[in-house]
Parts: structure tokens; sequence; C-alpha cells
């Protein structure tokens, strides 16, 4: 069971709630097991002694310098960094409920000693929202100010801290001996008894023997000092990995290291997390599903036992991170063909306007072709002055009466209007054809990537997809859109969870414009609707018709 597998198995389970009937006493129950599904994060506490690299490291899993980086934290703040949509800062203050969101270049005013000294802003915890891959699978990642301060403070928001964490990775370096303050730091990790990660940073500045001393020196500590350590040591360079992600030299990224780590974490993440959080909420939805819905029961615990089913099989396969399943960070954009011609449509209908106004030929024209289409007729009465609807619609309301009075003194009840093309839907499809026009050129030429031609609608992705004449293009066209399909799939359903969990305040930008951006992608703009209906259509008919409107 892959990352996708595993959040498609928390959609299903949540389906299966929004299928028991609606009780006022169990709708505290079930908005709790919608908020369990919703809320599911993975926590990872990265600690390690100051200037041994742990902000230099999770900038480099991040993808970007976020992080401020060669500056003694706050002893007292806590920095997590989890995904979100838009790239910002969310700061919650000690003994309140008042939060504040902050751009991230504030960052440092907040959580370091030179910015906010003595933590005079009195802040318990600088939540960093990025639009980041890995956290998007499902991490949260803390970086912690020096956990031995933390244990020993010994207060209720601390015993509330670690109990959040599920794996510890320390960070020791090569630059470095294994000093007393890291191993009161092992010593505290492995009185709070979690599972850890060792990582051995900066072995770029040492030769191969000098980090194979480390390793064997690190290994030796955990052992001596009791910590459960779940993986072997993890020798990387976050510096080079993160230079590497900034210029986009993927060869140079994966001799860092850090993917090496990112590979690790995930797997761990599926094989001891998934599987027990997903039992746990299988016996939760299925003790409510006895309780609440007898009349359904049996086909609701078959769904529920074919999850069970997935999960026990995903235990069994190979281990894998479902590495084809991680989409790209970049938002998706509208389909570009619906721009073009909304953004066409826009244009003509802005000089049909005055065309009408001030042209009796233009009047007449736009009468003998029976108006707009429906859809373009509603856009026109939104951009158009009352006065040019008037003297445009007028005469067509007009004529109708007229054709159905004929109709009644005829008996021509099956007659039907000679269908003709609306002038804007000849606009519209003539733009979105030269822009797909132009993207399948640039691909076919090797000018274009194919990420370029992200967040296409259904119909205009199949027009573009006729377009292109290379195998190899093709597939990865296939594939690109894919991608985004199951990325808008994902934050509807994300969405759809964090509302019945009543979590508005969780939901990402992305989420929170799920609905619209789905039906966008999938049926295209509203005022574009029409650009391939006539795609098809004589060039002569469609220019008969487009020159009749101008």
């Amino acid at each position: 069971m892959n990352l996708h597998s595993y959040q498609n198995a928390k959609y299903r389970l949540a389906d299966i709630v929004r299928a028991l009937p609606w009780r006022a006493e169990t709708a505290l129950r079930n908005r709790q097991l919608f908020e369990r599904l919703a809320m599911d994060r993975f926590n990872v506490a990265v600690v390690g002694r100051y200037s041994r690299g742990k902000s230099t490291l999770l900038n480099a899993m991040i993808g970007g310098a976020r992080l401020p980086m060669g500056v003694e934290p706050l002893t007292s703040v806590i920095t997590s960094i989890a995904y979100g949509s838009e790239e910002k800062v969310v700061a919650h203050f000690r003994g309140t409920s008042l939060i504040e969101d902050i751009p991230l270049s504030r960052l440092p005013d907040y959580v370091t000693e030179h910015g906010n000294p003595g933590n005079r802003r009195r802040i318990e915890e600088a939540e960093i929202l990025i639009p980041a891959t890995i956290l998007r699978s499902g991490f949260r990642f803390i970086d912690t100010p020096g956990l031995g301060s933390i244990v020993r403070a010994n207060t209720e928001t601390t015993r509330a801290f670690l109990d959040e964490i599920d794996l510890f990775v320390f960070v020791s370096s090569c630059d470095a001996p294994l000093d007393p303050e890291e191993r009161d730091i092992l010593l505290d990790v492995a009185r709070v008894g979690k599972p850890l990660f060792p990582v051995l940073n900066k072995v770029d500045l040492v030769s191969p023997e000098e980090m194979s001393r480390k390793e064997r020196a690190l290994r030796e500590a955990l052992d001596r000092l009791g910590c459960t350590a779940v993986h072997d040591v993890i020798p990387l360079s976050a510096q080079n990995a993160l230079t590497a992600r900034a210029s986009g030299d993927d060869a140079a990224l994966e001799r860092s290291g850090v993917p090496a780590l990112e590979e690790a974490l995930t797997l761990f993440l599926l094989r001891e997390r998934r599987g027990r959080f997903l039992r746990s909420m299988c016996d939760r939805v299925t003790e409510a599903v006895r309780q609440d819905a007898p009349e359904s029961e049996g086909a609701l615990l078959d769904r529920i036992a074919v999850i069970r089913q997935e999960i026990g099989a995903g235990d069994r396969e190979p281990e894998t991170t479902g590495a084809a399943d991680e989409k790209t960070n970049a938002p998706i954009p509208p389909c570009a063909a619906c721009v073009a011609a909304e953004q066409a449509v826009f244009r003509d209908l802005t000089v049909l306007q005055s065309r009408l106004r001030a042209r009796e030929k233009d009047r007449q024209d736009f009468l003998r072709g029976g108006g707009l289409c429906p859809v373009h007729a509603r856009a026109f009465g939104q951009l158009a002055a009352p006065r040019e609807i008037c003297t445009a619609y007028a005469p067509l309301l007009q004529a109708e009466a007229a054709r159905l009075r004929e109709r009644a003194e005829h008996d021509a009840f099956g007659a039907t209007h000679e269908k003709t093309v609306c002038p804007a839907c000849a606009v519209a499809a003539r733009a979105a054809g030269d822009c797909l026009d132009a993207l399948a050129r640039a691909m076919e030429q090797d000018r274009l990537a194919v990420p370029k031609a992200a967040g296409l609608c259904g119909v205009h992705f199949e027009l573009l997809l006729a377009r292109v004449q290379r195998p190899e293009i093709r597939r990865a066209l296939l594939r690109r859109q894919a991608d985004d399909l199951e990325r808008r799939a994902d934050d509807m359903n994300r969405f759809a969870l964090k509302q019945d969990a009543a979590r508005r305040d969780a939901m990402t930008q992305a989420e929170q414009r799920a609905a619209r951006a789905g039906l966008d992608q999938w049926i295209g703009l509203a005022d574009a609707w029409c650009a391939t209906e006539h795609e098809a259509a004589s060039p002569d008919a469609l220019t008969g018709r487009d020159e009749a409107s101008r």
C-alpha cells in the first residue's frame, strides 16, 4: 500500500461514515471520526545540537531556504513545518487560542533570539505551511530548539508535544566529535522511548575513511545510550542537497544522500504507522456501523472488510514509497485553451456591444443570426449596458414572437428553429484551437516541456492529444493529465473530509477552491465551454458568422 492507496483508504472510510443515518446523539462521535481521518499526520521531530545542520537539512527536504540558518534559535519556541497550498507562517501565542498569519520572510522576527529576545512576543509555536511534496504525503516536521530543555521543562504543553511525536531524527555531523550535549539529547530521546533515525551530516567535508569512523562511533553511542534506532546511520550532505534542489541538479541531489533519508522516512511511515492507524479507524467505524445502521450493516461491514484485506495485502507487499504517486509542487493552472477562449470572447463581446450601439447593419446581422448561445448571451448581459442589451435583444424577441404566431396559424407544432452557429462560440473555438496548435507544435519541436500543458480541461486535453504525433509525448501528456486529475481529486476529498470534521480552519487555499477548480478542469471554464462544440464546423461557416458579428 503506497501513499496514494493509504489516502484513498481514509476517504473510503469517510464515505462509510457519511452513509450512517444522521442523529443528534451521534453527531459529535461522527465528527470526531471525520477529524481523525482528516487530521492524521506523521510528526517527525528533528533534534540535534546547534550548528549540526538541522535547519539546513529541513530546508533541503522541503525544497528551499525557508528556515533561518546559522542563527541560535529561541529555547522556548517550537517551529513546525506542515503542508499548505500557500507559503505562510501561523504564529500560536502562549496561553491563548489567538493565532497570527505572518509572511515567511518575517519568521526570524518570531523564532530567533535576535528578532524576539527572551521570547517577548510569547510565541508557543511557529507553524510554517509550505506546498512541498513530502509534507503533502502526511509528514509534519518539528524543528526543536533543543530537546533537553523541552523534556526537562516537564510542562503540560511539553508532555502533549512529546505524546504527538511519532519519530525522532537525530542530526550529528562529521566536522565535530559527539559531545556531551549531544549525548544528553540522545539520553532524553531514549527516555521518551520513541523510534529514532540517526543522521550524519556534512559528509562532504571529510574523507570516506573519516566518514566511516564517524558512522561507527555514532552507532556505538546509540547502542550504549539505549536509543531505539530503527534505521542504520544515514550519511548525507544537507548543504549539497539544498544547492542541488535550488539548481535542479537531480544527480547531485541523489549523491547528497537526502533522497535516501526521505525514502527511508516514507517507508517507515507506510510500514509502521499507516497499518496501525487504518486498523484502528476500521475498528472505530465498525463500532459506529453496528450501533447506527443495523438495516445496512452487512453491506457497510463488507466494505470495511475489503479495506482490512487491502491493509493486510499491503503489509505483505515489497516495501515501496509509491514514488510514481508523487506530484509536482507547482500549483495547477487553469486550462490554457479555456483561458485563451475566454479572453477572445471577452474582446469580441466588447467590440460587439459597441457596434450594436452604433451600426444598424450590425444590429440586422445580429438579428438574422439569431443572437448568441445561452452561455455567451449571459456573458454579454454581464458585460453590456442595459441599453445595448435592449436594442440587441428586443428585435430578437419580436422576431421569435412572430415566428411562434406563424407556427400557430399553420399548426406547425413540430417545427424547429434553424440552428445557427453562435458567433462568440466561433471566436472561442478559433482561439482555443490556436492555443492548442501552438502547444502541440512546441512540444513536437522540443521547445516546450510537457508540464506546460498542465491544467487542461478534459475536452481540450483530448484535442491537444489528437494534435500530437510523437508517441513519447503522448504518453507523457497522459501521465501528466492523470497526475493533475489525482491532485484535484485529492484536494476535493480533503476539503470534504475537513468540512465534515468542522475543521475549516485547517483547510489550505487549494482545498477551499477545490470544488470550483475540480469542475473547471473537468468541464472547462464557463464562457469557454462552447469552444469545442463547433470546432469541427466548416471554416466558411465559422468565418461567415464571425464576420457577421463584426
